[in-house]
């Protein structure tokens, strides 16, 4: 059965219907209780209820799932729906109509799989419009074609990487947040060049990365990094905050490393004048030595220097990744995180366990965070299916029309068009599938939404069918040991604001569901 291909301005990606009916009939080997057009779903004042699915139109059940899971963050709804309006303000004359298509056109989406209504069947959306104004954003300005975020894209297609596909979501994002184009697939370039006048993504946190030489104590690079999604490395046993604790405050040894210091000092003493190089890197603190002095008498001096990453800012919303893929030593060494060697790829099945709640530490501050959505993943490195399990909080839709219940929270299991409604407890066993992680900042989303008096931007539609202290870790760990451990602000009706204000102390995502449950 023929169908539209999004991203066919980019170039014909190769996803014929034949795939699509075999993403279908792994969903139905691999969630078997899943599978279908529709499902019953009860809400917990036993009506029924439900949210829309989204159709597999050709394997995209990566790119699904990952729409499912960013509609349960209304930190990143508040975000799109304040770019809309800002837009919508300052249009004093017809702009242009693709100036924010992306956003515009995410914003409705994302919009529309939240709300809930009551019956018996889920409505079933498509994502199409949403990647293909992706893929045009991502292309915009791209003239000659040389776009990495243009390229990219068809790859990760073709790769079906969930992850992947949240990063490059958020650099279109970025890009017509920003007005930077054409999208460079880097962050920090699009902050260069806006400076000052720079606009964060709600996923978008920032690392600080210090090298200090372990000879002369003295530091050697002190940069800061943004990141979108933040890759763990967790082992057997490990739950998913320890993985993230230490991904966001860790250390490690680099060896062989010319500490700057070290060899101007080794000059100095074979009587060579390194005041001007010195002068260069008291300008420029990236300045290095040419390669041609460190091969003066002297110079060759190499050493270990201590690199230290640390959480310098935190995102409002956290998007944890858990590395599943593993690859072979080539020489029957097993598989390790990080390849090498030729081996093949293999799919890690390491359990991790993960809860509703979430402390992230910044700058010896703790910031509370709360689960909104995973990304679980089944089969084998190279194939299988992404099922989004998601957070809904709102005024539950009474079947009757009668007057709705008080706010709650449910939570529903989204495999492309199938729906169930699950239990919070059920959420938090996919401990050997969890894929990706979302946990939006409390103190966000504690915070009383601000109106406007209930204006909404015109284009909704219906549904569719560190310093000292940093510098002092870093002496004591070299001198102990050698061995190293490693404002929601969005514009709906005030009785939609108060559907997502979340409650610190509410326990009703524990509750159990009246009739049948749905499982994975």
């Amino acid at each position: 059965m023929p169908y539209d291909d999004p991203t066919s301005s980019l170039q014909p990606l190769a996803v014929a219907a034949g795939v699509a009916a075999v993403a279908y009939l792994a969903g139905s080997y691999l969630f078997p209780s899943l599978t279908g057009h529709g499902s019953d779903s009860m809400s917990p004042g036993g009506a029924r209820a439900t949210i829309p699915g989204l159709q597999n139109w050709g394997n995209w059940c990566f790119a699904n799932a990952v729409l499912q899971a960013l509609s349960s963050s209304p930190a990143l709804r508040a975000f799109l729906t304040d770019q809309v309006l800002k837009s919508e303000k300052q249009a004093s004359e017809p702009s242009d109509p693709d100036a924010l298509l992306l956003t515009s056109t995410l914003w409705q989406l994302l919009s529309n799989l939240t709300r809930e209504r009551p019956g018996r069947r889920s409505t079933t959306l498509t994502s199409m419009p949403a990647v293909r104004a992706l893929a045009s954003t991502l292309s915009r300005g791209d003239r000659a074609g040389t776009s990495s975020s243009g390229r990219r894209l068809q790859g990760y297609v073709e790769q079906q990487d969930a992850q992947e596909f949240v990063q490059l979501l958020c650099e279109g994002l970025c890009a017509e947040a920003n007005d930077v184009f054409p999208a460079t697939g880097s962050l920090s370039q699009v902050r260069s060049a806006r400076g000052q006048a720079y606009i964060p993504l709600p996923l978008e946190g920032e690392l600080s990365i210090t090298l200090t030489c372990a000879r002369c104590l003295r530091t050697q690079r002190q940069s800061t990094t943004p990141f979108i999604t933040l890759t763990t490395h967790p082992r057997d046993g490990m739950s998913l905050d320890q993985a993230a604790a230490e991904a966001l405050d860790s250390t490690e040894k680099i060896d062989d490393y010319a500490c700057f210091d070290c060899v101007c000092d080794a000059l100095d003493n074979n009587g060579h004048d390194t005041a001007p190089y010195r002068a260069h890197r008291h300008n420029n603190p990236d300045y290095d030595l040419p390669s041609h002095v460190q091969k003066l008498k002297g110079g060759n001096v190499r050493g270990t220097v201590i690199r230290r990453t640390k959480l310098l800012h935190s995102p409002k919303l956290l998007c944890l990744h858990v590395q599943r893929s593993m690859y072979g030593g080539g020489g029957g060494g097993g598989l390790s995180w990080f390849g090498g060697g030729g081996g093949g790829a293999a799919r890690s099945g390491v359990g991790v366990t993960y809860g509703k709640r979430l402390r992230v530490e910044v700058d010896g501050k703790s910031e509370r965070y709360e689960l909104r959505a995973i990304v679980t993943h089944r089969g084998a490195h190279d194939r299988g299916h992404y099922v989004c399990l998601r957070r809904v909080r709102g005024i539950h839709p009474a079947a009757d029309h009668s007057t709705p219940q008080k706010p709650s929270t449910r939570w529903y299991a989204v495999s492309d068009e199938t729906v169930n409604q699950v239990t919070l407890d059920h959420a938090l066993q996919h401990t050997t599938g969890i894929f990706l992680a979302f946990y939006e900042r409390l103190d966000d989303a504690d915070k009383k939404p601000k109106h406007q008096g209930g204006r909404r931007p015109s284009s909704v539609a219906a549904p569719q069918n560190q310093g000292a202290k940093a510098e002092k870790d870093v002496e004591t760990l070299v001198q102990e040991a050698a061995g190293m451990t490693l404002d929601e602000k969005e514009h709906e009706h005030k009785h939609e604001n108060e559907q997502e204000k979340e409650n610190v102390n509410d326990d009703d995502d524990n509750g159990e569901v009246p009739g049948e449950q749905a499982r994975l």
